[in-house]
């Protein structure tokens, strides 16, 4: 197969499930090409992406003009290409497309033009996979005029499902959901929320990000008298991952005179406003923001952790997790896991058995649970041998991958099931 994997930003370092999909359709010996809004800013990649050569393989769509003489000039470079591409293939609505180049009106026509002729440089394909619901809206746009050809395959994750919703309206899939081939909710849950929009059950199926479970050995965790009980969390610096909660949480242990100690790795936005918080609760000892790290530190600093601390939350705009990847490896490693009532976590941590669940922003009881797996080192390692289970089962990304080939092979002409 011809694969398009189309995307926001690329590559993230944030987004390992997209970049698994990807090396993983390629060691299934699939042609894939990725389409990017911009690249990421120059720092940490993962080793992926140079391993599998991916720049080689990645087009983005051009920026947009930032002077009307630049885009009159634009404009009229791309009426010649298009024009030369129409009269050697068929390009369906090229004459909108064109009017939409007079540099006189919004920029959205010269953005779609270029991203017109990117697609069609790189096409045709056998399916286009996009990463979030409002990068399908786009594609679909493409896929309409003829410029970009393939089975459209929609991975719904949150933010599609949860601000773009409040920003855009609930009827704003209307025509993808028409048009679209499968569309994939990352969860049981957003499943749930396609259907009580109005997307097709026969084109409808849960899909799980997953991890290569290889790259995170399970490992039993012994401590000696008197250290530390050390809490990790990886995860952006944003209001969902609900980080303010487990600093919280980690004051009062330290009131209860309970050992413990709580890393957290990642960058992101509230990255000053946690350790003013940190100053705030005289915390300095017990937590370190270690910033962004590539993924095999974070397989170290998990290997090296006795509890995975996920305290998500939905913010003040809606925004809310998928099933963070983050558990998926913490729990592959053999960590219980503290986190929370949010999105499809339940549908990962079984609250009890692989670690505890409790309700969004309730610092006090993330206290409790924490406190508990201290005092109980027996039950840290039950809960660690049931969280691997779990991945094993349900979120090993290679049979997953397996699954996504099959699921993509089915769309095509001749195949079972078409």
């Amino acid at each position: 197969m011809r694969i398009a994997f189309v995307v926001g930003q690329f590559p993230l370092l944030s987004e390992t499930f997209v970049l698994s999909q990807i090396t993983g359709m390629i060691d299934r010996g699939h042609q894939v090409t990725v389409f990017a809004h911009r690249p990421t800013p120059k720092g940490k990649i993962h080793p992926d992406v140079t391993r599998y050569e991916l720049s080689r393989v990645t087009c983005y769509w051009p920026p947009s003009p930032r002077s009307l003489r630049e885009l009159s000039s634009l404009s009229l470079r791309l009426a010649r290409r298009l024009a030369s591409w129409a009269a050697s293939k068929r390009l369906a609505g090229l004459g909108a497309l064109l009017r939409s180049l007079d540099p006189r009106l919004p920029g959205t026509g010269i953005e779609l033009a270029q991203m017109a002729l990117v697609a069609l440089e790189a096409g045709p394909f056998d399916v286009i996979l996009c990463h979030f619901g409002h990068v399908a809206l786009e594609v679909e746009r493409l896929r309409e005029l003829g410029a970009i050809t393939g089975k459209l395959v929609t991975v719904f994750h949150a933010y599609d499902l949860t601000v773009l919703l409040g920003e855009q309206g609930e009827g704003v899939y209307e025509q993808l959901f028409r048009q679209g081939d499968l569309f994939l909710p990352i969860s049981r849950h957003w499943k749930q929320r396609l259907t009580d929009l109005g997307c097709p059950q026969e084109r409808l199926a849960v899909h799980h990000m997953g991890i290569d479970t290889g790259r995170f050995p399970f490992a039993e965790r012994r401590l000696e008298a008197g250290e530390d009980v050390t809490l990790v969390s990886v995860a952006r610096l944003v209001e969902k991952k609900g980080l303010e909660h487990a600093i919280r949480a980690v004051a009062t242990l330290r009131d209860r005179k309970l050992p413990v100690s709580y890393t957290i790795a990642g960058d992101g936005p509230l990255r000053a406003q946690l350790q003013g918080l940190t100053r705030e609760l005289g915390l300095d000892r017990e937590v370190k923001l270690l910033g962004p790290i590539d993924q095999d530190e974070v397989g170290r600093l998990l290997s090296k952790a006795d509890v995975l601390v996920a305290p998500s939350v939905t913010a003040k705009n809606g925004d809310q997790e998928g099933i963070p990847v983050s558990i998926m490896e913490g729990m592959a490693l053999g960590l219980p896991v503290v986190s929370t009532w949010h999105s499809g976590i339940s549908e990962l941590v079984d609250d009890g058995v692989s670690g505890y669940l409790v309700p969004e922003g309730d610092s006090d009881m993330l206290a409790d649970r924490i406190g508990r797996l201290i005092a109980e080192p027996q039950r840290r390692a039950d809960m660690g041998h049931a969280g691997r289970r779990i991945v094993e089962r349900d979120f090993d990304v290679d049979r997953l991958n397996d699954q996504l080939a099959d699921r993509l092979e089915s769309l095509l002409p001749g195949s079972v099931g078409s």
